[in-house]
């Protein structure tokens, strides 16, 4: 069997740098109704964090307490949905 050495495998970075402007207004969808609420919270929070630390005119939109039509409303140009759980 061979063995894959990746101790000096790197990632291309790309060329161009990303506007974070490009992505418009972004929705961060997290927390929800299930069991994994909390999960969905920690993970959505930590995207949201991100997205803003870039730049990004993130959102946070928690469906289960702020209903569809309000999702709606929010006329978001992208949606991260973290929400966990059924």
């Amino acid at each position: 069997m061979q063995r894959l050495n990746i101790v000096n495998a790197t990632v291309n970075a790309p060329t161009t740098p990303i506007d974070p402007a490009s992505f418009g207004k972004v929705g961060v969808l997290f927390g929800g109704r299930s069991a994994e609420r909390d999960v969905s919270i920690m993970s959505g929070t930590g995207v949201l964090n991100a997205l803003k630390s870039r730049g990004v005119d993130a959102h946070p939109f928690d469906p289960g307490t702020q209903s569809l039509a309000e999702l709606a409303e929010q006329k978001f140009d992208r949606v991260f949905i973290a929400l966990h759980g059924r």
